[in-house]
Order: C-alpha cells, then structure tokens, then sequence
C-alpha cells in the first residue's frame, strides 16, 4: 500500500485508502458470511444423519431439517431481490488483488 501511495497523486491518496477499506470489510463480510454457511450445512448433515431412514422416507420434504425455506420464505426473498431468483444471484466479479 505504501509503495502504491509512493506513485500516486497525493490528491488520490484518501481515495485509495477509502477504497481499500471498503475491499477489505467486503473480503470480512465474505469470511462471515461463508463461516454462517458452513455452520448451516453442519447443522443440516448433524440432522440428516440423526434422523432414521424410516423418518426421512415416511416424512421426506415434512422432516424438520436446519436452513430447509418453505415455499413462502423462497417466494418473499424472490420479491424482494426482485429477479424471481431467489438465491441464485451471481456473486460479484472480484479481480484480484490490485486491480
């Protein structure tokens, strides 16, 4: 960063810092938010598991199962993104350090 400020307009300087704290709580956000997920997926392999054969044939989709969406949950993400797609938005374009 440093090295970076060295060669810029001292006038660009404040901008760059900004911007680079702005990639950096996004790269934070990210971690966070992966980290929720992976606890999700745990909680849903630690139900499957526990839950018998004959529960999940009998019950299938009516087994309680951690992160499972109704239909009405899906449909009111779905409005409220508002692309009729919930969850399967594209994730940001990331360029890679020093773009």
């Amino acid at each position: 960063m440093q090295r970076r400020l060295a060669v810029m307009p001292e006038e660009l300087h404040e901008a760059l810092v900004a911007y680079k704290v702005h990639v950096y709580r996004g790269l934070a956000e990210r971690a966070r938010n992966e980290a929720r997920w992976a606890r999700r997926g745990i909680a849903l392999v630690d139900a499957l598991e526990a839950a018998s054969p004959e529960e999940l044939s009998e019950h299938g989709a009516g087994v309680h199962l951690p992160g499972r969406f109704t239909a009405r949950e899906l449909s009111r993400e779905a409005a409220a993104t508002g692309d009729g797609a919930a969850g399967r938005r594209s994730p940001p374009r990331w360029h890679g350090p020093g773009y």
